[in-house]
């Protein structure tokens, strides 16, 4: 899959920016309907969820038409540009000689609620980017997920919504910490459709994955099988592989008092390490 990526970009546009993703799961037509007859609670992500869907919750290829399995989304959504959030990873937190990315400078985050908290613009995935020189815009929902639609739909759904933006070079695909009860089967297959459309709405970006992180609940079959897809799709340039093992090992506590969040701390770690395997942007501003 190198090769084709590798192939798919040479042909692209010159456009460069960032999109980051994170994620959850369903459990079948009647979890559907349970989940959306009230108001949904934001998940705890310090005990799993038990979501185990089944192979129809899984979006199809292509279930938006055309015959790519990775069909471009549809556009829609919009989310405020940042500058540097309060946070922000320090100036060592990159290589000096990290190769830079080229073209635009706009950089999307996609993910779950460690992503999107406190807020989207501030959070740890845009202070990554920001970090790099990047002009960041997130979508990032709490309970999203490869397989969760959590409040603002699943990472396809929040895909979609990018794909409207022009100059996206980078997408940063980041946490999915709700699907790690669902079934192995379900979450690869979730996972690999949707890189596979990632490439294929921004063919010419770098891609950054980042895998579930480890809050205290146990990766369990979906986080395992997710994170070994993830690893997997990397090939060390045009794909990234961030893997968070790690990242939190010196601190008192990674989720805030509300289970829903990272400390400061936590955020302010996963921010510096994440913005060591994004790309620079070149020419930024």
């Amino acid at each position: 899959m190198g090769s084709r990526r590798t192939g798919r970009r040479r042909k692209a546009a010159s456009g460069r920016s960032l999109a980051v993703v994170g994620g959850l799961s369903l459990a079948g037509v009647a979890a559907v309907a349970l989940t959306f007859s009230g108001p949904k609670a934001p998940p705890d992500y310090r005990s799993p969820v038990d979501v185990a869907p089944a192979a129809a919750d899984v979006p199809a290829p292509g279930t938006t038409g055309g015959a790519d399995p990775s069909q471009t989304p549809s556009a829609g959504g919009s989310a405020a540009a940042t500058t540097a959030p309060d946070g922000a990873a320090p100036d060592d937190a990159a290589p000096d000689d990290a190769e830079p990315a080229t073209g635009g400078t706009v950089a999307v985050v996609l993910g779950d609620g460690l992503s999107a908290t406190p807020a989207k613009d501030s959070a740890f995935a845009c202070a990554a980017v920001v970090r790099r020189g990047w002009e960041c815009r997130s979508f990032a929902a709490a309970g999203s997920g490869y397989l969760s639609r959590g409040d603002d739909g699943t990472y396809l759904d929040q895909l979609a919504k990018a794909g409207s933006l022009d100059d996206v070079g980078l997408v940063v695909v980041s946490g999915g910490g709700v699907d790690r009860t669902a079934s192995a089967d379900a979450a690869r297959g979730a996972a690999e459709r949707l890189v596979a459309r990632a490439v294929y709405t921004f063919p010419a970006a770098t891609i950054v994955l980042v895998p579930p992180f480890d809050t205290g609940g146990g990766s369990g079959p979906g986080g395992t099988a997710i994170r070994d897809v993830l690893r997997g799709e990397a090939d060390g340039r045009e794909v990234r592989f961030a893997d968070p093992a790690g990242w939190f090992r010196d601190l008192p506590a990674v989720l805030a008092d509300d289970g829903r969040s990272l400390t400061a701390k936590a955020a302010s770690a996963a921010a510096q390490r994440l913005s060591a395997v994004v790309p620079a942007v070149a020419d930024a501003g």
